[in-house]
């Protein structure tokens, strides 16, 4: 089937290919005949023969599966010259011939058969680099015995075409020490052999064996010192006519006269403004022309025996930014649904987000200003090697000592008059430098997400942000593999600025992190040499108003995720293991912050909240400094300490007005056991106390925004006071505790105020409270004993609820 595909992109009619059995007989065209070829290889070694003519060129080849394949096609009447290109399969090199023609006749109406069959090269089998110096090159082959080598050295990576080009090198059996030579510089050594394959009706197409090497440069150390393996094509930007991207590879025209590699050679591709990162890829497919190839993704090993590169310092190579593409379908999102109706009311069930666009809110869901920058810095140093080129003590396969760090900065303002969620697409950046001949990149491709939930007015929400990380190790070709790596993690906040209401802020920015061979090259199936996920801000800016001014809490965190992929490395026939270098989820060092410094601090009840007859030993308020507060509104003529599900801000005033903030917060576990189900959003006030009587009483109220259209539902928001442990806060005469299910305007009314549309003496925005119920517990005068008054919801985590105690509003008697 491989082969039905490169006769689609050849565009070619009347061919037909049946693998491994001969093909029908069918009629050809008028003035045309059938021309039949027959491969017959070792298991996994491929094969291609040229069929050249005054007016026509074929390319029929097998790919890298099986042993053998057979292509037939209608081709003009007429002389053919026959020639079978050299391959290689893993690292030897394979030669072919055709039953020794040279040439063919094609006749009218007639079929000619073609075989060809490969065998192991009878010249040099195997060549390849042994050290590197910036003045040498050691080389060293494996050859038949009574075989002698002669190596012509060329400047570039053109070979020589005969012995008499290029300058001699001298050769010492197996293998040559070539002195003199400049750093940095790119050499081709041709090498012929004598007999070799000539000697068993191999042609001339199947030498020189040639080997392009570069020099290392101790001067400039970001110059590449590589070894490119036999048969990769490095092709240039005239060889190319265009280069398309098909998802998992790439399509390649080449430019007419050039020569197509065979199936399992690596090309190299520069990088285009079709091919942003470059390519490297393995030859999966040539079409009946040989102008068309099909390339899967490869790895730097595909492509190069050896390579030693270094990028010193990552922050001097430019950044390039790649726009996202325009989307036409985006929509502008809607305000969050709920499936609690009520003019106003902010969203609700979790799903039910619609996402859209920041930029296309619309005003009557509010504005969003981010405009985030980025860099990259650290460096990378990478060793391929295959042949101990660097000498026997260093491991052959993949060494990586690499420091990658992303520095966000950018500060975000946003307003809101509902509860929203919205994505901002940014630009990929990516820095891309070459490894000697085969082009490597760095790229991020970032995203914004934000949520806000209540309404407010926030600006200058952000830090400077960077994650990143070191890794130092090596995937060793015998599976001796070692990787050390730390994380990169530092932040400095920046001071936002508040106002509104009770409201939570949530943005984070994350993306893929790909580096590699071809990595900015986003739709070709490249294989991240290293690659995951960075995020290096997820922040939440909670906005409370303890005592009325605005408090900010700033939480930030990241997350990191990083895989190194030996493949993307070391080449299809070498390894295929992947390696975890880092994954963490973490907050930075000193998050959360609070602006202004001390807002989050709760203000001491002691003086107001206890009566005669008690002693406080110590005292806590568990949950945001928001959800607390001493206020007037819940008890005629008094004031009294709240503690709400949401801000105690919001629950001041009108009841037209809506108290409902989702504040994201856990429950409360004794609250929970006594509802029967999870709580979320709670606050508690716990305090050890000594009482100097036998009776200690609390008085309370329980508020709530649930009355009147909750009640009986699952939104039975609760609340406790417990002494020792133990709940007093029930129903007067029952054992139920008080909630909204068993004090409303229908059960126990004699204890319930009606605040829907505002009843005397009240100032608060709910709409249902109790009036001041009071729980009396016996206790031992002198022993101390431990008081928690707790309040959270139920059933999700808005339309808030209060308990409050009124001032000296815990004695004993």
């Amino acid at each position: 089937m491989r082969h039905l595909l490169r006769y689609g992109i050849a565009a070619l009619t009347s061919a037909a290919l049946v693998a491994g059995a001969a093909v029908g007989a069918h009629a050809a065209p008028p003035g045309t005949g059938t021309i039949r070829v027959t491969f017959s290889t070792p298991d996994d070694v491929p094969g291609q023969l040229n069929l050249t003519s005054k007016e026509q060129q074929y390319v029929a080849s097998k790919g890298v599966e099986g042993t053998g394949s057979v292509v037939e096609w209608d081709a003009p009447s007429g002389r053919y010259s026959v020639e079978v290109d050299p391959v290689m399969a893993g690292k030897l090199r394979y030669v072919g011939i055709a039953e020794k023609l040279r040439n063919i006749q094609v006749k009218p109406g007639a079929t000619t058969d073609v075989t060809v069959t490969y065998f192991r090269s009878q010249g040099v089998q195997e060549v390849h680099q042994v050290g590197a110096e910036p003045d040498r090159v050691t080389l060293a082959w494996d050859a038949p015995p009574h075989t002698s080598v002669q190596v012509r050295r060329t400047l570039g990576d053109e070979p020589a075409t005969s012995p008499s080009e290029g300058v001699r090198v001298e050769t010492d059996g197996d293998g040559l020490v070539d002195t003199g030579l400049e750093p940095g510089t790119q050499y081709t050594y041709s090498l012929w052999a004598r007999p070799g394959d000539s000697a068993h009706g191999v042609a001339n197409r199947a030498g020189p064996v040639a080997l392009t090497v570069g020099t290392p440069d101790p001067e400039r150390p970001e110059t590449a010192s590589y070894t490119v393996r036999q048969m990769t094509m490095l092709a240039t930007a005239d060889d190319v006519v265009s280069a398309q991207q098909t998802g998992d590879g790439v399509r390649v025209v080449l430019a007419e006269g050039v020569d197509a590699p065979a199936p399992g050679a690596a090309v190299v591709l520069p990088a285009t403004d079709s091919l942003p990162g470059g390519f490297v890829g393995v030859v999966d497919d040539v079409s009946l022309d040989g102008r068309t190839l099909a390339l899967a993704a490869g790895g730097v090993g595909d492509g190069l025996d050896y390579l030693d590169m270094t990028v010193p310092d990552l922050g001097a190579v430019p950044l390039q930014e790649i726009p996202p593409p325009d989307d036409p379908t985006a929509t502008a999102p809607e305000p969050l649904a709920t499936d609690r109706a009520r003019a106003g009311a902010p969203a609700a069930e979790p799903g039910t987000q619609a996402i859209g666009e920041c930029n296309k809110l619309g005003a009557e869901l509010g504005s969003i200003g981010f405009d985030p920058g980025f860099e990259m810095d650290g460096h990378i140093d990478v060793t391929v090697d295959k042949y101990n080129v660097l000498g026997v003590d260093v491991p052959t396969g993949l060494g990586i000592d690499t420091e990658v760090a992303v520095t966000l900065s950018g500060a975000l303002s946003a307003t809101a008059k509902a509860a929203y969620e919205c994505e901002i697409t940014l630009p990929s950046l990516m820095k891309t430098f070459t490894a000697g001949p085969v082009p490597l990149a760095l790229l991020i491709k970032p995203a914004v997400k934000i949520g806000v939930s209540g309404e407010l007015k926030i600006s200058n929400v952000g830090a400077a942000t960077t994650i990143g990380f070191a890794a130092d190790g090596y995937v060793g070709l015998e599976g001796d593999n070692h990787f050390d790596t730390d994380l990169i993690a530092e932040t400095e906040p920046l001071v936002p600025k508040a106002e509104g209401g009770a409201a939570t802020i949530q943005a984070d920015v994350a993306g893929d992190l790909v580096f590699g061979p071809g990595a900015g090259t986003t739709d070709a199936g490249v294989i991240a040499g290293i690659g995951g996920t960075i995020a290096p801000l997820s922040a939440k800016a909670m906005i409370s108003f303890p005592g009325g001014d605005p408090c900010v809490e700033l939480g930030l965190g990241g997350k990191i995720a990083m895989i190194l992929t030996a493949r993307a490395w070391l080449g299809v026939f070498e390894a295929k293991a992947e390696t975890e270098l880092l994954s963490k989820v973490f907050q930075y060092a000193g998050s959360p912050w609070h602006f202004p410094s001390g807002c989050n601090e709760a203000p001491d009840p002691t003086g107001d909240l206890l009566g005669d007859g008690v002693t406080m030993v110590d005292d806590e308020v568990v949950g945001d400094a928001g959800q607390w507060g001493h206020v007037g509104g819940y008890v005629p003529d008094t004031t009294a300490w709240v503690l709400s599900t949401g801000s105690v801000e919001d629950a001041k005033g009108d009841p037209g007005n809506l108290a409902s903030t989702d504040l994201d917060g856990p429950g409360n576990d004794a609250l929970s056991a006594l509802a029967g189900v999870d709580t979320r959003d709670a606050a508690a006030y716990r305090v050890r106390l000594v009482p100097t009587g036998d009776t200690l009483r609390v008085r309370y109220v329980f508020a709530s925004e649930e009355y009147p259209e909750f009640v009986g539902s699952r939104f039975n928001d609760a609340m406790g006071v417990f002494v020792d442990g133990q709940n007093c806060a029930t129903v007067p005469g029952t054992t139920s505790p008080v909630s909204v299910a068993t004090v409303n305007a229908d059960t126990n009314a004699q204890y319930f105020v009606d605040n829907a549309a505002g009843a005397p003496g009240y100032d608060t925005a709910f709409d249902g409270l109790t009036v001041p119920l009071e729980c009396a517990v016996p206790v031992d005068p002198g022993v101390a004993v431990d008081v928690v008054i707790a309040v959270g919801d139920v059933g999700d985590r808005l339309w808030d609820s209060a308990v409050a105690i009124p001032d000296d509003g815990i004695w004993s008697d």
